[in-house]
């Protein structure tokens, strides 16, 4: 039927657990002049910063980690130097190099194929997962290509990836303004389509505002199909036709050339999570 309309398998075995994640970022912190280490709790830090008593937490460093083992050392870096609070000054007023390239930051969906790809050729992409073999990777969106993001570049910026994230998110919601989708049939039988030819179509699923409204244009829990970079198609959970869709998305996925996901995604409790 044509279309009318962790997060990979990579690991180090086994990985670093928690507490000599933890253990080794106190090590790093050790030699960082005005840090002191009062306390270590699996990943919370109590730590005294230039005579300021102040707490650490190293969940989404860790996290960060284990999604990009072979990311262990810039990923270790930025921890420091959020714990020793040396980017604070250039978070709360981005200058230089961020500034300037805080507008073309842009989110964009990677599938397990083109991670292990970018990850052969060394590169250690700055990435969250999503669901399944998903990933939200970061770009530099230029007028005809997109280059994929490390931690080394972040790093360079003096700002956290949280930063980068939240800066390419907005730029993502804003620039959805300008591209609409198609509503096909309705009540059950809807089916919402996403195929613009910008790069982001797939992306766009992470939008809160984009699934709050395909969510509620839908009978039962919007499903979203996303099986390459270019096309998002949402359906409700109760579509009669949900057997045929779902086995399109997996045949698309396996054809095309930049696969995202062959399974399919449900938005509930405000996340997305694999469609068992």
């Amino acid at each position: 039927m044509a279309w009318d309309y962790n997060p990979f398998a990579e690991r180090e075995l086994p990985p670093m657990s928690e507490a000599m994640f933890a253990t080794l970022v106190v090590a790093r912190l050790r030699a960082v002049p005005g840090v002191e280490i009062l306390l270590q709790s699996r990943l919370e830090l109590k730590l005294r910063v230039r005579g300021e008593n102040t707490t650490a937490r190293l969940d989404e460093s860790y996290r960060q980690y284990r999604a990009e083992p072979g990311a262990l050392h810039p990923i270790v870096d930025e921890a420091i130097q959020r714990a020793a609070r040396l980017t604070s000054t250039a978070q709360s007023n981005p200058t230089g190099a961020f500034a300037q390239i805080a507008p073309h930051l842009f989110p964009i969906l990677i599938g397990a194929a083109d991670w292990e790809q970018k990850r052969r050729a060394g590169i250690n992409l700055v990435t969250r997962p999503l669901a399944g073999d998903v990933s939200i990777a970061l770009v530099m969106d230029g007028d005809k290509s997109v280059t994929f993001l490390d931690y080394a570049t972040i790093l360079q910026w003096k700002v956290e990836t949280a930063t980068a994230y939240e800066t390419a998110l907005d730029n993502l919601e804003r620039a959805a303004q300008v591209f609409s989708f198609s509503v096909i049939g309705e009540g059950v039988n809807t089916l919402l389509i996403d195929r613009a030819a910008d790069g982001y179509a797939a992306t766009r699923a992470i939008l809160p505002a984009r699934l709050d409204d395909w969510a509620r244009r839908v009978e039962g829990e919007l499903v979203l199909g996303l099986p390459q970079r270019d096309f998002l198609i949402g359906l409700s959970s109760e579509h009669p036709s949900f057997a045929a869709l779902r086995a399109q998305v997996a045949q698309d996925w396996q054809e095309a050339t930049h696969a995202l996901s062959r399974e399919l995604l449900v938005y509930r409790d405000g996340a997305l999570e694999i469609w068992e």
